[in-house]
């Protein structure tokens, strides 16, 4: 298909200085300055250098490119299908609007903050903008405001656009310089620390990493290239609007930067509230402490703005790809105003999605990453798996393997249900949809609904609660004090526990869902009787492995690739499972961990080779041992420390012998439940007693030894109710 199909312009011309602005204002976000004020001096370097390396040149490839096909539209889909093709051209833009989409909440996130700093009373202010509920409301509410101007069309974005820039990024950029300049020539005290001089030591692998971070704060140059159209001489003004915009980004960023750490801290810099804790220090030293709440007010402009560029920005550049016949004809479709209404609706519903899962789960592990604290918020109860069936069932839309449902309730229903939505199973809407139009209730669902949430309970209570304790007192103890066969113990023990935890919890929802009329999907099949990495996660939550291998892993190109390829998908996946289940680095490493393991296995073929099954079987259940000292500890270095431990220290002590005494029992039970020997026994029990009058017995003697177990112990929450 050629990329010519999308030479279409709207009538509406930006200005030079209108997209002068719209350039600096997609490129510009104050809210980045406090992460690079605790740098020092050093701080100018890192700009400067990421300035001269990738910014100047983006920009000057830009402008050239711009010129060059200053009559065709599609900004980055036409300039790379020019030289590679439009598939590669397709998947450029795409990639733009991944990184837009991911970037909306970080920044959204940043103008909740400003809203919260709107009041007179600073104490109040922090609270409310450190309040998960409010600072959610507010990044939906801008990024749906954004997007309802965006189907205006392009004058109201141009308009607000370079007005918002204006008063929400420039003019304050400017007003916090100033400040600045003034804080230091009346005798301010200086909190930047200068020691470290201009030149960073780029021999630490810390300071390389962030010099090579640093051009992220530059990205977005590039991205109005989907203007060019726009623009009266695009050939002339088009570039000379890319050249100023990259002077006033250079400025903004260096002098920002430093006025920032004039008057804050490195100590005490904050990732989300620094900006206007900076502003607020200032003007109590200047004596207009009212100042505040209006500084913020125009911060909040700053971030309409900014958002509104990239949302009319990519979005823009899909619908070119639309035009080219590279996505279905519901992405081509416009409003009255010339709009891609349905493109900007489909990537409002994807980033409300992302919103959830920044605000609760991800924003203090983001904060970490560039040394700030941000205050951890709690996560809501089932938000990954409720984010998941919404991402599949937009996916099976997309793709045209369902229907739309355009009835409220059985969409609500699906995403909602009670009492899959905490944990799962993962259910795609097309498996469910047949039993939510024609389901039927009979006396046998229920009373096999109820043994088999009986079952679950019982795995809970009297399995997965008795072990926690030994299991939660050997992760706290230091891990110095720790035995070997501690160790060893412990660990076994969580490996039992977290099974029987969340294979109860699915156990109890697949009962709850039978006795309502529902047959869900099975999450657990034996999966320490595996046999290879790949086996055990065939076996364990199996729904969640599905929706990786449907939705990444298939569409990377699966296993249909050759060996770099392959190792690249099974990382990819990996990393973005362990990701999903943690915004920790020891997740991020787990996920890598077995993405390793599974592509040894699949580059060496170890599943087809004739290899004895016990060794199979024990190296498996070794890997995966060691898998879950990753998942359990509370940070990558203290795993690590553990698993020296597991083959170094005192052999045995006290601690060791009291659970060996009073825990074996115990392990010896949960080893035998993970097997089918208990399912094997209980069939052949049915052969001579009737299948009815076994469930009712063993129902009553689980349940009683479940209230014994309640009557005794505390509250123990679900281990993936974090997840």
């Amino acid at each position: 298909m050629d990329v010519k199909k999308t030479t279409t312009s709207t009538g509406f011309k930006l200005s030079v200085m209108t997209l002068a602005i719209m350039n600096v204002t997609a490129v510009v976000s104050l809210r980045g300055l406090p992460a690079e004020a605790v740098y020092g001096l050093s701080s100018a370097f890192y700009y400067l250098f990421a300035a001269i390396v990738f910014l100047i040149p983006t920009a000057m490839v830009a402008a050239e490119l711009a010129a060059m096909f200053s009559d065709k539209q599609g900004g980055v889909f036409r300039w790379v299908g020019e030289a590679y093709g439009a598939r590669t051209g397709f998947l450029a833009i795409w990639l733009q609007w991944i990184e837009s989409t991911i970037w909306y909440p970080t920044v959204l996130t940043f103008g909740a903050v400003s809203i919260a700093f709107i009041g007179m009373n600073d104490t109040h202010d922090a609270a409310l903008a450190s309040n998960k509920v409010f600072t959610l409301c507010m990044v939906l509410a801008i990024y749906w405001i954004a997007t309802f101007i965006a189907l205006k069309g392009l004058g109201w974005v141009g308009k607000i656009s370079k007005w918002g820039g204006m008063i929400g990024t420039i003019i304050p950029a400017g007003l916090l310089i100033i400040l600045g300049i003034i804080y230091i020539s009346t005798g301010g005290h200086n909190h930047m620390d200068m020691s470290q001089g201009f030149f960073p030591d780029l021999s630490k692998f810390d300071n390389l990493v962030l010099a090579s971070s640093i051009f992220l704060f530059y990205a977005g140059m590039e991205m109005m290239g989907i203007h060019v159209m726009d623009v009266k001489n695009p050939s002339r003004n088009y570039p000379k609007a890319i050249i100023i915009g990259s002077l006033v980004t250079v400025c903004i960023f260096v002098l920002g930067t430093f006025s920032l750490g004039f008057i804050i801290p490195a100590k005490d810099i904050s990732l989300t509230q620094s900006l206007l804790v900076g502003f607020d220090n200032y003007f109590h030293y200047l004596h207009i402490s009212w100042a505040g709440p209006i500084i913020a007010i125009a911060l909040m402009f700053g971030v309409l703005a900014g958002v509104l560029t990239w949302v009319a920005g990519p979005s823009k550049g899909i619908f070119a790809v639309g035009k080219a016949g590279y996505l279905p004809p519901f992405f081509q479709k416009t409003n009255k105003n010339g709009v891609q209404k349905n493109i900007l609706l489909i990537q409002g519903c994807v980033v409300t999605l992302l919103a959830l899962l920044f605000v609760f789960k991800y924003l203090p592990f983001c904060a970490s990453v560039f040394g700030l604290s941000v205050k951890a918020l709690p996560l809501p109860l089932g938000l990954s798996f409720f984010t998941f069936q919404a991402l599949s069932y937009l996916l099976d839309v997309y793709h045209g393997r369902i229907e739309p449902e355009r009835r409220v309730v059985p969409f609500a229903l699906y995403l909602c249900m009670f009492p899959r939505v905490l944990q799962g199973p993962l259910m795609r809407y097309g498996a469910l949809q047949p039993q939510l139009e024609a389901r039927s209730l009979r006396v046998a669902d229920v009373s096999d609904g109820c043994f088999r949430f009986t079952i679950g309970l019982s795995k809970k209570l009297l399995l997965a609660n008795a072990l926690g304790p030994m299991v939660d007192a050997v992760w706290q103890t230091q891990i110095g004090d720790v035995s070997v066969v501690t160790a060893w113990l412990a660990l076994l023990a969580y490996a039992l526990q977290i099974y029987f935890d969340f294979s109860g919890y699915t156990d109890m929802a697949l009962g709850l869902g039978r006795m309502m009329g529902f047959t869900f999907a099975e999450n657990f099949n034996y999966p320490y009787l595996a046999r290879s990495v790949s086996d055990f996660w065939r076996r364990w939550h199996i729904t969640l492995g599905q929706w990786f291998r449907d939705y990444v892993y298939f569409p990377l190109g699966g296993s249909r690739v050759n060996r770099v390829r392959l190792v690249r998908n099974l990382l990819i996946v990996w990393a973005l499972t362990g990701f999903w289940h943690g915004a920790d680095w020891n997740f991020l490493l787990w996920g890598l961990y077995f993405g390793v393991l599974l592509c040894i296995e699949k580059l060496l073929g170890l599943e087809k080779r004739r290899i004895p099954a016990v060794l199979r079987h024990g190296f498996c259940l070794l890997v995966i041992l060691f898998g879950w000292v990753l998942f359990r500890s509370p940070s990558a270095s203290h795993a690590f420390a553990y698993f020296g431990r597991l083959f170094h220290g005192t052999l045995l002590d006290g601690d060791a012998r009291l659970y060996l005494h009073d825990q074996l029992p115990l392990l010896l039970v949960g080893i035998v439940g993970c097997t089918p020997l208990p399912r094997m026994l209980a069939e052949r029990l049915s052969r001579r007693l009737p299948r009815p009058v076994l469930q009712c017995v063993a129902m009553v003697v689980l349940l009683a030894l479940c209230l014994v177990a309640l009557a005794n112990s505390t509250y123990s929450a679900f281990l993936y109710l974090r997840f």
